[in-house]
């Protein structure tokens, strides 16, 4: 079916009575499509939602059939500028993109991680193809959004590699990522640290299958091995020689690691991490102690969740804005893309879907409670983004414990129950 038969198909549902801010969110889905720039498919998706506004740019008011038909006049115009190349054929005419590798992986291994980069980059790769957030080189444009920009490189179907360990199962944020990767079906390689229990529970019961082959990060066939499947999507040297010396380095480097690791005492090996949060627990526990001053805007925010006076649709919204590392929404014509990010957040982190049900009512309760303040407007003066209020944004990443344990009792009654499915333990024997 061509990009046009679909506008023509929202057109058609535009004049027959459709639910108009529907069928222009798909419209401006397929400009995004059809338009190589994105500026032109948002201008003019703009000129058609400034003709459903009324005259004091009130979006959707007063909904009738002259301005239905309004619409789907000026739709039309676009559409017959449009040629007629179907979806999966449509040629581009901008440049390709480039497959990337994405090396997902929790920040307590990033030595590893940087040992991959850098055999990668021996190997011919390119800065510009791999993704590695632990380098500033590899990670994440100044400005960008962690949650957004993650999401749109993972969508572009990345070669993505997971390096698995302990740190990494521990890691909601790398347990993120492993679901959105999943869930968009690309080609992957599992690599595990030299320490990694694969008979580990959260192993077996996690997004990948257990029963898939993958290897530990220092063995040498299958590092050779893996270096062919990569040759399929990425431009490989061909001097084996080189290739050689680099798989040696990089090994060379692995054994290093490792032998910094088994030097440590073993108490202090295993109880690392757990120092580090007690570290971070006693810090917030010494910062709830400090009196709450009557009025301060911050105290009452502290107040209501403590005291469980904020509705479950609420608390979701909080973890979402914490989860995502956000300080501001989406809203007015904006709302539905939000909305659309929540539902794939409730989905990656198995939520169910009440705060993307009730976001639009949430938003009003928060501004009611004084907790958000608009940040942005559209050219007619309406909010299309608000944001916490300075004295709440601030604090947002590093609430005391009390508040944060009221907010993941809230998050945990609220993940779907999978009691009914079947046993994972009852997995065969791996085939390692």
């Amino acid at each position: 079916m061509t990009i046009k038969e679909q506008l023509l198909e929202q057109k058609r549902q535009i004049l027959n009575g459709g639910q108009v801010d529907v069928n222009l969110f798909k419209v401006r889905s397929l400009f995004k499509k059809y338009y190589v720039k994105e500026d032109e498919a948002e201008s003019n998706y703009k000129l058609l939602i400034d003709s459903w506004n009324d005259n004091h740019g009130n979006y959707g008011a007063h909904d009738s059939l002259n301005k239905r038909q309004r619409v789907a006049g000026l739709l039309n115009v676009f559409i017959e500028d449009m040629s007629d190349e179907t979806l999966p054929s449509t040629p581009s005419k901008a440049k390709p993109s480039q497959m990337k590798v994405f090396i997902t992986h929790s920040s307590q291994d990033a030595q590893y991680g940087e040992l991959l980069v850098e055999l990668l980059r021996s190997l011919g790769l390119k800065e510009s193809e791999i993704i590695f957030t632990s380098n500033v080189a590899y990670g994440i444009p100044v400005s960008q959004n962690i949650f957004n920009w993650l999401k749109s490189q993972i969508s572009e179907k990345p070669f993505v590699i997971y390096l698995l360990s302990e740190n990494y199962y521990q890691s909601v944020a790398c347990l993120n990522e492993m679901g959105a990767a999943w869930v968009v079906e690309n080609e992957h390689a599992a690599l595990f640290t030299p320490e990694f229990d694969l008979s580990s529970k959260e192993y077996r019961n996690g997004a990948l299958d257990p029963r898939e082959i993958g290897f530990y990060i220092n063995d040498e066939d299958r590092i050779h091995s893996f270096i062919n499947s990569l040759s399929k999507n990425f431009d490989i040297s061909n001097n084996r020689p080189l290739v050689f010396q680099a798989v040696k380095k990089f090994l060379k480097g692995v054994s290093g690691i490792e032998s910094h690791i088994s030097k440590k005492p073993k108490n202090e090996a295993i109880n690392e991490s757990s120092k580090s949060k007690a570290k971070v627990s006693n810090k917030k526990n010494k910062e709830s102690a400090k009196p709450l001053i009557k009025g301060d805007l911050y105290s009452k925010f502290l107040g209501l969740i403590e005291a469980d006076k904020l509705k479950v649709d609420e608390i979701l919204l909080l973890h979402y804005m914490i989860d995502t590392s956000r300080i501001k929404l989406l809203t007015g014509w904006q709302l539905e893309d939000e909305i659309l990010t929540i539902r794939e957040w409730e989905e990656i982190n198995d939520v169910k879907s009440i705060l993307s049900k009730n976001y639009d009512g949430v938003l009003r309760r928060f501004e009611v409670r004084g907790f958000t303040e608009v940040s942005e407007v559209t050219s007619h003066g309406n909010p299309k983004e608000v944001k916490l209020k300075e004295e709440i944004s601030s604090h947002i990443l590093d609430l005391p414990e009390p508040a944060l344990s009221k907010i993941d009792k809230v998050v945990k009654n609220n993940f779907h129950d999978h009691s009914t499915d079947t046993d994972t333990d009852e997995i065969d024997d791996f085939p390692f």
